[in-house]
């Protein structure tokens, strides 16, 4: 519950748990997320700020490592008020934390919201739609149309080119109804079944999941090249 006691209805989830290992970031360096996109903001505190922006969620709950605990705190209640957000332990894969921060708010969110941490350049106006769809239809994810030429490889030999008209490359936030989600990871619990984003967990329910365009500025920082300035420099505006 929030500290006035209201029923969160819609909740901001930011896994943030994960080794960073494709940054090649020095022992004890931290996580991606903490690193800096421009002078004084972090790429969390940016993808916080977008989110904030939309004035749609009620909460923010961040998994991160318990290492990190400190840091992620104080980097969130810089954009955040500390009765807006809370900060939890994260698991062994991006789908545990996801579990874990959906036990976290069981019973207090109507719609929840999960968000890459390390994806600092949501749109607003695409977030906004998004969770509005999760309302009305059930769930709804950001996704942008492929714009490269696709190959089917194997044994380092392409096989054929595949057609990319319908194809789309899923971002977030991915927004559903908690009852929604929350069936999606019991059924993947039981089933023993990892996937790569809560949207495909939904479709193994047999849920057509709807799409919002995203633009190409949503990117994850996964690697050093992401942070280059020639990317950032593109994907600084608000939209």
């Amino acid at each position: 519950m929030t500290a006035s006691g209201e029923t969160r209805r819609v909740v901001a989830l930011l896994p943030a748990a994960g080794n960073s290992t494709r940054m090649r970031l020095a022992s004890g360096a931290g996580s991606k997320v903490s690193l800096e996109i421009s002078p004084g903001l972090t790429v969390l505190q940016s993808a916080l700020s977008r989110l904030k922006a939309s004035n749609c969620f009620s909460h923010f709950v961040i998994a991160c490592r318990p290492s990190e605990s400190v840091e992620i705190i104080a980097q969130t209640g810089e954009i955040l008020a500390r009765d807006n957000f809370e900060v939890i332990s994260g698991g062994h894969s991006r789908q545990e934390s996801v579990r874990l921060l959906l036990e976290h708010v069981r019973g207090q969110a109507e719609v929840v919201a999960v968000h890459d941490a390390a994806r600092p350049y949501p749109g607003v106006e695409a977030v906004m739609q998004a969770v509005q769809a999760a309302f009305t239809r059930g769930g709804a994810i950001l996704a942008c149309p492929l714009v490269s030429t696709v190959k089917f490889v194997e044994d380092g030999k392409i096989l054929r080119t595949v057609p990319r008209e319908n194809l789309y490359e899923a971002h977030t936030p991915q927004c559903f109804r908690f009852d929604l989600l929350w069936r999606a990871h019991e059924k993947a619990l039981i089933d023993g079944y990892l996937g790569t984003d809560e949207s495909e967990l939904v479709e193994r329910l047999g849920f057509a999941v709807e799409v919002i365009p995203s633009g190409r500025e949503n990117l994850k920082i996964t690697a050093p090249s992401d942070l280059s300035e020639s990317i950032l420099d593109r994907t600084r505006s608000p939209r």
